[in-house]
């Protein structure tokens, strides 16, 4: 989970790097250093979509990987994709997440994006425990600990900076 956490917020950190701004990155955040701006609206939406795209990916990836091996030990990542996305978008409530942020931007309503991402990697999740032939139970047990690994991750992401 820690893992799946720090390639989301790394992704924002090297695609703003990347476009020439001074970037900070913590274990659950990454953003512009000191209080700087996106000299484009399109570049700042551009970096909010870089840890999500990652997270999607990453999600693909495990996917594969159950199909080619039948890797039992890779559905949890899988699942951790789905349960970070869905974590962010109820946080969305107060706060807006990177696709809230981008769906808002692009004129299509503030749900659009959080709500395809949570479709699609639910879809993959479920392909996933079904090439596994996983059961009720497996999909409970995972979504206790990752819940309790984000959770503890959120909490605790004061006390680690990265960059």
């Amino acid at each position: 989970m820690l893992l799946g956490f720090m390639i989301h917020e790394a992704a924002h950190f090297f695609v703003g790097e990347i476009l020439g701004y001074d970037m900070f990155v913590s274990i659950n955040k990454a953003g512009l250093a000191d209080g700087g701006a996106y000299t484009t609206e399109f570049q700042a939406q551009f970096v909010a979509m870089a840890g999500p795209i990652t997270t999607y990916f990453e999600a693909i990836v495990g996917l594969l990987l159950i199909y080619a091996f039948k890797a039992k030990w890779v559905f949890p990542f899988v699942f951790f994709a789905l349960m970070m996305r869905i974590m962010a978008t109820v946080v969305s409530l107060s706060n807006p997440n990177d696709e809230a942020r981008v769906s808002e931007w692009l004129g299509i309503g503030m749900w659009a994006l959080p709500l395809i991402a949570i479709a699609g990697l639910f879809i993959i999740t479920l392909l996933a425990s079904r090439h596994l032939n996983l059961d009720w139970k497996r999909w409970v047990f995972s979504w206790l600990v990752i819940s309790a690994g984000i959770t503890a991750i959120i909490f605790t992401e004061q006390y680690y900076a990265l960059a």
